[in-house]
Order: structure tokens, then C-alpha cells, then sequence
């Protein structure tokens, strides 16, 4: 028998967050006064680089941004992601995104997040949320010491939609009754794949996009339809 999900994308989806505020929070709390000086001010030199990569291709602006990790202790980014959750997650928690999930979850909806945020991170979010799954990269580690790259797929455009269905497979999902919500353009792979896409706060290209399949829009505090029937 198969069953249906509810497959969120996470930053713009459903929390106004990106990489580097996480980012910023790890250096606070596992920095010393010296390098923590250093790491923030090498943000914004680093920053239109990061930004202009992201742009063009985010698998490399991952695999950039995600070496800035390097040295930081496994188990203390493990110990410190609830605080992150607390502090950097639930005050940008998108309301309207957040009612769906709660209403998938209600209905006895599969959730599952996909991300190219890393794995650790958004564990306590999955766990408020109530997701069986979290398909995002992880990094490599030696000796309780993250390496600074990606251990495994680095899960963004197209290799969303490849996880997902890879995942619903092995655990008989059926994605032309599931849904699927994403912001952004390397979403839409992910977004043609299930039976009902819904749009979150879209750019005017994935605007037009989702006016041209008929995909459902949540903008702003204004939702548009229901939940999957």
C-alpha cells in the first residue's frame, strides 16, 4: 500500500533563514573572541562572491560556503542545534507554512524536508515538525572534527527531486498524490515530480512559472487554496 507526503523545502519555504545566519550562530557559540572576530568580518568580504556563486550555481556555493565549517566539533554543533533551533529558527518560522505541515501532519501526511541546509541543523526542526525524514548533505568528519566538505550527494536542483524519489520508492510513497512546496528555482525539479506544487514567496520567474502549470502560491501572508484534498 502506498501513502502520501508532504515534502517541504526549509529556507524561504518554511523559515526566513539562509546559510549564512546558521553559520554566524556556530561561530558565536564555538569561536574563540580572536577567531570569532575573524570568521564575522570574513563574511561580508567574502559575501558577494558567496552571493554571485550561489546564483550561478549553488552545488559550488555549497561546497564553498560549507568549508568554513572546517575545525568546528561534531559533537558540539550536535549539542548546540536545539539552542540554534531556539534562537535562529522559531522566531523566522513562516506562519502560513508552518499551518500546512501541522495540517498534513493532522491528516496522517508523510513529512519530510529537503534541503541543502545540513543535516544536523535542521534535525531538532524535524523533530517540532514532526518529519520521518530529513534528505540533506552532511559533512564529513575525522575525529569528532568536521573536514569542511561534503560527505556524500550535495543535495540541491535537480538532486532534490533524485533523493526524494529514491526515498519514496525504498518507502512507497506515491508523489503523484503528494505534494510539494518550495521558493526558489532550484525547486522546480522537486515541484514537477508530485501531484500538487505550491509556490512559497516566489521570484517573479518562478512567479510566471507557477502561473503557467497551474501551481498553487503562498505570498506573503495571503495563501491561495487549500491544502492537498
Amino acid at each position: 500500500m502506498t501513502s502520501v507526503a508532504a515534502i517541504f523545502d526549509v529556507d524561504g519555504t518554511l523559515v526566513r533563514t539562509n546559510a549564512v545566519d546558521y553559520y554566524l550562530f556556530f561561530v558565536k557559540h564555538l569561536s574563540n573572541p580572536v577567531q570569532r572576530l575573524f570568521k564575522r568580518l570574513a563574511v561580508p568580504m567574502w559575501g558577494p562572491y558567496w552571493l554571485l556563486l550561489d546564483r550561478i550555481d549553488r552545488r559550488q556555493f555549497n561546497r564553498s560556503f560549507y568549508r568554513q565549517y572546517r575545525g568546528f566539533s561534531v559533537a558540539a554543533t550536535r549539542e548546540l542545534a536545539e539552542v540554534c533551533f531556539q534562537d535562529v529558527f522559531m522566531p523566522r518560522l513562516i506562519p502560513e507554512t508552518l499551518r500546512r505541515a501541522e495540517q498534513h501532519r493532522a491528516r496522517g501526511d508523510r513529512i519530510l524536508l529537503v534541503s541543502g541546509t545540513l543535516d544536523f541543523i535542521l534535525a531538532p526542526l524535524a523533530e517540532f515538525l514532526g518529519a520521518e525524514a530529513v534528505l540533506s548533505p552532511r559533512l564529513a568528519h575525522e575525529n569528532g572534527v568536521y573536514q569542511g566538505r561534503i560527505a556524500g550527494k550535495n543535495i540541491v536542483g535537480d538532486t532534490k527531486a533524485e533523493v526524494v524519489a529514491d526515498y519514496a520508492r525504498e518507502k512507497s510513497i506515491d508523489l503523484s498524490k503528494s505534494c510539494a512546496y518550495g521558493d526558489s528555482l532550484s525547486d522546480v525539479s522537486l515541484l514537477n515530480q508530485v501531484g500538487r506544487a505550491i509556490v512559497v514567496d516566489p521570484s517573479k520567474r518562478l512567479l510566471n512559472m507557477a502561473d503557467r502549470f497551474g501551481w498553487e502560491k503562498i505570498i506573503s501572508r495571503e495563501e491561495v487554496q487549500g491544502p492537498c484534498p
